[in-house]
Formats: C-alpha cells, sequence, structure tokens
C-alpha cells in the first residue's frame, strides 16, 4: 500500500500524549498540514512532507515547492528550507532543491544526508505569518463559497505522463498570496486525494459540510485525456498546484486571483454545522467520503472486452437492476460487457437484443468516463443499426447521462416499473412509474 495513512488510521497516531507548550497555536490535525508557533512577535509555520513518485533533480525541486505549499497555505510566507536525503543521487536531488529554492527565494538553511539501500526525501519548511494573516483549512464559514485556483490533478498527471510543461503551476504560492491579499483566510492545498480530498479535509476541519460541483471544476485536457486513458478521477488525483479557497464573495476572490495572472473558479459552496458533505455530478448527489488512497496509486489501464457470466459481474449488475430473476435473465441470453482495472471489473453491462438492459459502475470509480466508455464499447461491437436503452422518467441524472452518450428519447412507457419489484423502486424521492426509452442510431 502506498500514499497517506487513511484518516482513522491518523487521528489514531496523533491523538494525546504529548507535553502541551503555549507556543504551539495548531498542532497535528485532520486537514492541518503545518504546525503553528508563537515564538514572539510574527508566528512561525512549519510543515514537513516526504516526496514520493518523482526521484533526482525533480524530487528535490518538489521538496522545495511542496513543503512551501503548506506553509504559503497558511498564509506564511516562506522562509527557510531543510532536507533530510537517504540514498539517491544526492547531486542531483540537491541541484533541485537549489533551483527550486531561488525560485522562491527561501534560503537552504541545514538538513541531513546519508548513504542508504531505499532512498528517501523529507522537506522541512519555515514560515513567518503576522497572526493578523493566519489562514487555515478550518476557517471556512457557512455560506461561503469554494474557489479553486488552476485545474484538478495537475501534479498527478506532470508525473503520470509525464507531462513537464505543467511542473510550471506546482507552487501555490502566489497563489495563497493574491488570496491573502484578497482577504481570504480559508485556504487548504489540494495534495493527495486530490481536490474531493481536500474540499472534505476542509469540511472536517471546520466542522461543516462542503458542496462540490463537478461541472464547475476546471481540469487541464491533459488531465482528461489521462484519466479517460487510465481510469481514473481527476477530481481525487494527486492535485499539488491547485490551492482551495472558501471566500464570503466567491465571484470578487476569482476577479482578484486574475488580477494576478492565476486562473480560478467557483466549485462549490459551504454548508453549515451537522450537513453532509456531497459531491454533485452527472445529476446526482454523491456524499463525500475520507480519502482512500489517491488515484495516482491506481492502476493505471482499463480494459473493455466482452466476458462469460462471473459472480463479479453479477453483483455489479445488481446496482443497476435489483431484481435477481431480471439479472439472471440478462446473464442467460444476453451478451456481457466489463471494464477491468488491475484484475478487478469496475463496470459491466448486459446487451440483450439490441437494448442495453443495465450497466453500473463500481461507486469508487463514477464520474470518470467508464460508462460511456462501455456504451461506445458496446456500440462498436453489438452489430445492428441501432442501440436501446430505458430509464425510469424520474431518473433526471441518468436522462442526462445517456443523452450525453448520443441517445435520444423516443418513447415513454407508461407503468413499466408497476409490479416490477417486490417494493417500489425510489429515485430522487418518487417511486418509478414510468419509463423513457431513448435510442441511439449506429448508422
Amino acid at each position: 500500500m502506498r500514499g497517506k495513512l487513511p484518516p482513522a488510521a491518523l487521528a489514531a497516531l496523533i491523538a494525546g500524549g504529548a507535553a502541551v507548550r503555549p507556543e504551539l497555536l495548531r498542532g497535528p490535525a485532520i486537514g492541518e498540514d503545518a504546525a503553528v508557533l508563537d515564538l514572539g512577535g510574527d508566528l512561525a509555520v512549519v510543515s514537513a512532507d516526504p516526496i514520493t513518485g518523482a526521484e533526482g533533480e525533480h524530487a528535490g525541486w518538489l521538496a522545495v515547492h511542496i513543503n512551501c505549499n503548506d506553509v504559503a497555505a497558511a498564509g506564511a510566507e516562506p522562509v527557510a528550507f531543510w532536507s533530510i536525503m537517504v540514498g539517491g543521487d544526492h547531486a542531483a536531488i540537491a541541484a533541485g532543491i537549489r533551483r527550486a529554492a531561488g525560485e522562491l527565494g527561501v534560503a537552504i538553511a541545514g538538513g541531513h544526508t546519508e548513504y542508504g539501500d531505499q532512498p528517501s526525501l523529507v522537506g522541512v519548511a519555515l514560515g513567518r505569518v503576522h497572526r493578523d494573516n493566519l489562514a487555515g483549512a478550518g476557517n471556512l464559514r457557512p455560506g461561503q463559497a469554494l474557489v479553486m485556483t488552476k485545474t484538478a490533478g495537475l501534479e498527478g498527471t506532470a508525473l503520470r505522463l509525464p507531462a513537464p510543461h505543467l511542473h510550471g503551476r506546482i507552487s501555490i504560492v502566489s497563489d495563497a498570496r493574491a488570496a491573502l491579499a484578497a482577504g481570504c483566510r480559508a485556504m487548504h492545498d489540494v495534495t493527495e486525494g486530490g481536490l474531493l480530498g481536500a474540499a472534505w479535509e476542509m469540511a472536517v476541519a471546520s466542522g461543516l459540510g462542503v458542496e462540490v460541483h463537478a461541472d464547475a471544476v476546471p481540469v487541464a485536457p491533459e488531465t482528461a485525456d489521462l484519466c479517460a486513458r487510465d481510469g481514473l478521477d481527476p477530481l481525487r488525483l494527486l492535485g499539488s498546484g491547485a490551492l482551495l479557497c472558501g471566500a464570503d464573495d466567491g465571484k470578487a476572490l476569482v476577479l482578484a486571483l486574475a488580477g494576478a495572472g492565476i486562473p480560478s473558479a467557483v466549485i462549490g459552496r459551504v454548508l453549515g454545522r451537522g450537513d453532509e458533505s456531497v459531491l454533485v455530478r452527472d445529476g446526482g448527489r454523491q456524499r463525500l467520503t475520507p480519502p482512500a488512497g489517491d488515484d495516482f496509486w491506481a492502476p493505471a489501464a482499463v480494459t473493455l472486452a466482452e466476458e462469460p457470466p462471473s459472480p463479479e459481474i453479477r453483483t455489479l449488475l445488481f446496482e443497476a437492476d435489483p431484481s435477481p430473476a431480471a439479472i439472471d435473465d440478462m446473464l442467460s441470453r444476453g451478451r456481457l460487457f466489463a471494464a477491468r482495472q488491475g484484475g478487478s471489473v469496475v463496470g459491466a453491462a448486459a446487451l440483450c437484443d439490441g437494448e442495453i438492459t443495465a450497466i453500473a459502475v463500481s461507486e469508487r470509480r463514477r464520474g470518470q468516463g467508464l460508462g460511456r466508455a462501455l456504451i461506445d464499447h458496446i456500440a462498436v461491437h453489438a452489430g445492428g443499426t441501432e442501440l436501446i436503452v430505458g430509464t425510469a422518467a424520474n431518473g433526471t441524472g441518468e436522462l442526462l447521462f445517456y443523452q450525453k452518450c448520443g441517445f435520444r428519447v423516443v418513447a415513454v412507457e407508461p407503468d413499466w416499473f408497476a409490479g416490477r419489484y417486490a417494493a417500489a423502486e425510489i429515485v430522487n424521492g418518487l417511486p418509478c412509474l414510468d419509463r423513457i426509452r431513448l435510442r441511439r442510431s449506429l448508422v
């Protein structure tokens, strides 16, 4: 397993047991990436992070920027950097550290270097901030807008493609300076777990709920192509380079950031205390859950193919149609198509007599284009002149999805759902009664 510890495991590690000192204003907590110390006068802000997924000069360059990002997101000006290098190409790493420190005007204050069979690199950054300018992930207020700078999944894209031209967007020091000047005091840099992980962490740190609108999140073309190719979610992809902010006036903050040459967008809003954090995507609402690692570490390729019946496909199709008899009928007489990633079925569809009778994508992989990829694969291999699909008349998200996949409404089938299931299916708070029939031409 790689990446961050799950939030529950981390909470257990940092709970209690340490000496309490008055100088420590902010210590270890979920969603907070930098400690804050009051040493008299300005506040000292300190952050430490390892570098994984990179090596050589680029690893050294990232170590400075990633740690200074944490310091800047607390409203502080990065001042000094330390490194701990064990193994690896010391000269190349040091060259990367010098280059990044020069870009940010940060002093290289020291560190530790040794040989080792298991290379590792850890950076530590120190910043200073006037107490009136102290920012943090836990400073959200109900009713604020959520604003994100740049685009989602930047660092994951830069490391995975690779895409060197994206490396220059990794720093959020300028983003934080501009947001701070505009009066923003709720900030969190997007790292592992991507935008959705950062949004969840800000919500927890603030004791509030948040609502993120997927359609409003900017995604670079390179990131969209990468995620479509590898079955990743750009909103959960390693995202250093983006800064997430809470703003009383989202549009005003976007304008202020634009004035500093930093693109940004309002991507959601802050809810109240006790409200559930949600992601609005494809017309539906999904509960935001703690980040379970980062999509950067996920197996790369998704394969699409027609397959024989299997327990995995059967289980997944139940999410689309909870009727055992209907699913067994599809398995016995239909053609089955599956999307696999790392050997596991992450998407499945059944085709019976030219109709897609069920299609489902595992919850962790929804919103990444897998459903559309399955439909396009079926369209190529189905034969015939058309594809048919049906969905509940009150399933607004499903209707929108199928139309985005090239289907057109051709009929309404009244009372199609009557008596089909032991208990009435409820969608969007209403029982399913009528079915909408849609058609996609294959010629």
